[in-house]
């Protein structure tokens, strides 16, 4: 039956056209934007139209996922849970209560870049030297990139420490190796290899490869002391090197008087467990000289020295002197501290040890314990700007620990400049003789006065400035 005139006949609804500008994206949604349909183009009740968007990636991997928008006013819909720095083609139908319309035409868009999800693949590690390892690896799997790899970073640090990984920095995206250098010597590493966007480091290379450099020759014995002397005997200790580099397979101990015209030496080669010897056949009331080094398979290693006097009168040593340091060893954060040692009671002095008081009323704190035995001065370090402290310095020989010295007079730790370090001019500068600078100043923080020390200051200059010699600068 014709239906009457002026009626409308439902069907379903006609194309719908996405609007202009694409798909705005991020990492992991992209909102499409919906041009509403016309209502001339509902053909049937309006309460009864929405749209159906259907998304796929271009590349084909992956199903064709939908979702429906009832609202038929709506103007945009966000897809999540897609990929990151992946394409996307997007369609979208109108429906209503008849059924549904054609598909719009179809409109690609690209996900942001993220940082990569997983690291280099086939990662290894080969020693080159007892100081530097060749790295290689292969790239992220193209799933896992999200985005433009622009460099990688190795990630290396001994196993088992606690310290924080170093990293070492591979720019650029051609290269997929990287000769890392400055290692400890035979020490076993854990080396990750990470990928990096614009967007920040992705996930390192999982598990860690192991690798340990080269051995080398090993460093001196630490430790030396003569616990036991007598007139024609000593019985020397020791510790093994704290770099030993390797396997230590043996020591060498040689001895002999300690004068210029001595010319022949005892030497003994003991076994890597050894940590005592007992010299025999000695002359009385004499200086001898030791000398103790230990071996890996690369060879002999550094010799460490230590002087003994053969005697049964050996006594602890005498304090040192005052510790002085001269004005132009002041830092702001270190002094050069000297001092002259005192008699070593027939026992040469081993090490000295530094303590260090923070003025007015601070205790006093160990600041080092192991400063070399024929040292007459040391850099103090790690100590607070515009802060006054006082010294004192001991002996230790092999009978025991001397006095402390008398405490040093005040120092204070302060800069040498006597300007404002930091200036950040607002203007142009120009030097004219004679002419002042005036200025306003922002200090960056709370700035208590302290007589003849000047005030550490960020200077905001408002405008330009011209330079005058000899002149103070008048400020507000």
């Amino acid at each position: 039956m014709d239906s009457p005139e002026g009626s409308l006949k439902e069907g379903v609804p006609g194309q719908f056209f996405p609007a202009q500008g694409g798909l705005a994206h991020s990492s992991f949604a992209a909102p499409a934007p919906l041009q509403p349909l016309p209502e001339m183009e509902y053909n049937g009740n309006p309460e009864s139209v929405g749209y159906k968007i259907k998304y796929s990636r271009s590349d084909g991997h992956g199903k064709t996922l939908s979702h429906v928008v009832q609202d038929r006013v709506e103007r945009e819909y966000t897809i999540e849970d897609l990929e990151e720095w992946t394409e996307y083609r997007v369609q979208v139908q109108a429906f209503n209560a008849i059924g549904s319309g054609p598909w719009s035409q179809t409109v690609v868009g690209r996900t942001r870049e993220s940082v990569p999800s997983s690291g280099p693949t086939n990662v290894s590690a080969l020693a080159t030297t007892s100081s530097s390892m060749l790295v290689r690896w292969s790239d992220v799997p193209e799933a896992d990139r999200n985005g433009l790899v622009l460099g990688y970073k190795v990630m290396y640090k001994e196993k088992d420490s606690d310290a924080q990984p170093r990293f070492w920095l591979v720019e650029g995206n051609s290269s997929r190796s990287a000769q890392l250098t400055g290692l400890g010597k035979y020490v076993l590493y854990e080396v990750q290899v990470l990928a990096f966007t614009r967007i920040g480091d992705g996930r390192p290379s999982h598990p860690p490869i192991l690798e340990r450099t080269l051995d080398d020759v090993p460093g001196p014995p630490m430790g030396i002391l003569f616990p036991e002397v007598r007139t024609t005997s000593v019985r020397l200790i020791w510790q093994p090197p704290a770099a030993p580099n390797g396997i230590i397979l043996a020591y060498q101990i040689t001895h002999r008087l300690n004068t210029t015209t001595a010319n022949t030496a005892t030497v003994e080669v003991l076994a890597p467990s050894a940590r005592q010897y007992t010299a025999m056949g000695l002359k009385p009331e004499s200086v001898y000289l030791f000398r103790i080094t230990a071996q890996t398979r690369k060879g002999w290693g550094e010799a460490a020295e230590a002087l003994v006097v053969t005697t049964e009168k050996r006594d602890r040593p005498q304090p040192p002197s005052r510790p002085v340091a001269q004005q132009e060893d002041v830092r702001a954060r270190s002094v050069l501290l000297s001092w002259e040692p005192g008699s070593d009671g027939l026992s040469p002095v081993r090490y000295y040890t530094i303590q260090t008081r923070e003025l007015p009323s601070g205790r006093w704190a160990l600041h080092s314990a192991s400063v070399s035995h024929n040292a007459s001065s040391f850099i103090v370090d790690r100590l607070k700007p515009f802060t006054s402290y006082k010294f004192r310095v001991k002996a230790t020989n092999d009978i025991g620990d001397s006095e402390f010295s008398e405490e040093s007079e005040p120092v204070s730790a302060r800069p040498q400049q006597s300007l404002p370090a930091h200036w950040l001019l607002s203007g142009p500068v120009s030097a004219r003789p004679q002419q002042s600078l005036p200025a306003h100043w922002l200090l960056p923080g709370p700035v208590s006065a302290r007589p003849q020390q000047s005030l550490p200051a960020h200077w905001l200059l408002p405008g330009p400035v011209s330079a005058r010699p000899q002149q103070s600068l008048p400020a507000h």
